[in-house]
């Protein structure tokens, strides 16, 4: 989550490439080297939702890779695969970020400032000078 290929992730730039998930595995371990490491083994289901469930969170919150890794990790995002797999990707992110006490904010909430800001009105709907 904090290498080059997380960051153009993030930048919206690697979707737009066409290199294969081969040759972003070869970048990342030029990167930080091939390594064995870890004990853990994920199956490709699991590393599928994960990885979906991740950048989803970023799109929708609008946040780094790294942040939404800050925010619930590998081991604790793989606990959630079988209750949460079958759900739209927003509801679970939503489950998560609520178990977890991470504020969501309101669409809504959000919606009504930037029609007031379009139309001129301040937060009590007088308008702005």
């Amino acid at each position: 989550m904090r290498s080059f290929v997380a960051r153009r992730f993030d930048a919206a730039g690697i979707q737009g490439e066409t290199e294969s998930p081969a040759g972003i595995v070869r970048e990342v371990e030029m990167e930080y080297g091939s390594s064995p490491y870890g004990s853990a083994r994920f199956s490709a289901g699991e590393l599928y939702w994960m990885g979906y469930v991740y950048r989803a969170w970023c799109i929708s919150a609008g946040i780094s890779s790294k942040a939404a890794y800050a925010q619930i990790g590998a081991r604790d995002l793989r606990k959630l695969f079988a209750p949460y797999h079958s759900l739209d990707v927003l509801d679970a992110i939503g489950r998560i970020r609520e178990a977890k006490g991470i504020a969501q904010d309101d669409i809504n909430v959000r919606g009504l400032e930037l029609l007031r800001r379009m139309r001129g009105l301040d937060t009590n709907g007088r308008l702005l000078d």
